[in-house]
């Protein structure tokens, strides 16, 4: 009786590399890939050998029965195709020094870097467009119901526009960044060291933002009298940590530092909104509060409530300790 397995994993495109060593793994343990759908990996049980994996990427469809039978004549099999992705794999005793790899010298890896350039930048203008088509809704959405005056609602709508392109951008920029090093031969996996570096960036900017925004919002913190400044404030700060979530989220070291940020924040906020609902200024709180909430005390002057401010805050915090907790499941399973 066959068995199979289904495990899910996500690689980018640019990560063709990672890909076929995770693929090549499996094949050593025992296990041989039949398909992939989206993020799922199908297996099928055989014999513990040695087979190379590799991937190449062709986005000309017209071409596909021709380009395939090419590999097949040079004793590749063919296994799957996902996305332009194509899926070969051959047993490494059959393979001589040159062919165990498709890509095996600089020149067809930069041919092949550069498919995956071209795509993901005609990926980037239909995204581009929508994120304006959302924040410009947003702004006019503002206004006609008068939840802000024109100039706060131009503005609002601009600063997520702007968060928005700036995460959309980081993302595809480290993947063009990878590619750049792969088409130049310089590439190789990340190292403890460089890890630990990036974790420290990381951190170092998130306290930016913390210790930032809280100095800039001291004053009207503790004393009221939220204003515009505030808000602005409040909205870099949130954009500020958009950027370092996209940034960070294949870093379980920084995920997991996130996790308990937000997750103090969230317990400080709920107490605080007691406090308010109970005219009970529970000082002990302020402690917690201050330093994990003041960046994000700008949603005063947003909301004239304050529980409704301090209830913005609790759902931030929700939806980044929600966030992060997704990011480190998914890195503890890429992990397995």
């Amino acid at each position: 009786m066959r068995e199979y397995k289904t495990i899910k994993r996500h690689f980018n495109i640019s990560d063709f590399e990672e890909e076929q060593d995770f693929l090549t793994s499996s094949q050593s343990d025992g296990w041989r890939l039949i398909s992939v759908k989206g993020n799922k990996y199908t297996f099928e049980k055989s014999e513990q050998e040695a087979v190379s994996y590799q991937i190449d990427f062709n986005p000309n469809e017209q071409q596909r029965d021709e380009y395939i039978q090419l590999f097949v004549d040079f004793g590749w099999q063919f296994i799957t195709e996902k996305n332009g992705r194509f899926y070969f794999s051959k047993q490494t005793s059959l393979c001589n020094e040159n062919e165990s790899k498709l890509f095996s010298d600089r020149e067809t890896k930069a041919v092949m870097c550069w498919k995956i350039v071209k795509r993901k930048l005609l990926q980037l203008i239909p995204l581009s467009a929508l994120m304006v088509l959302v924040s410009f809704f947003i702004g006019i959405t503002l206004f006609t119901f008068r939840i802000a005056p024109l100039f706060l609602s131009t503005f609002i709508s601009g600063l997520l526009l702007s968060g928005l392109i700036l995460a959309l951008y980081a993302s595809y920029l480290t993947s063009f960044i990878k590619l750049k090093k792969i088409m130049r031969g310089d590439y190789q996996a990340e190292n403890h060291h460089s890890k630990k570096s990036k974790t420290v960036i990381l951190v170092i900017v998130s306290l930016i933002a913390i210790i930032g925004g809280l100095c800039l919002n001291f004053e009207s913190f503790v004393f009221g009298g939220y204003t515009l400044e505030n808000a602005i404030v409040t909205i870099c700060a949130i954009l500020i940590w958009c950027l370092l979530f996209a940034l960070g989220r294949k870093n379980y070291r920084f995920m997991l530092y996130t996790a308990i940020y937000w997750i103090l924040t969230f317990i400080s906020a709920i107490i605080s909104w007691i406090g308010v609902y109970t005219d009970d200024p529970l000082a002990f709180n302020l402690f917690l509060f201050v330093p994990t909430s003041g960046a994000l005390s700008g949603f005063g002057f947003l909301f004239s409530n304050n529980l409704l401010a301090i209830g913005a805050i609790i759902l931030t915090a929700v939806i980044a300790i929600s966030l992060s907790s997704m990011f480190l499941i998914k890195i503890q399973k890429q992990q397995r």
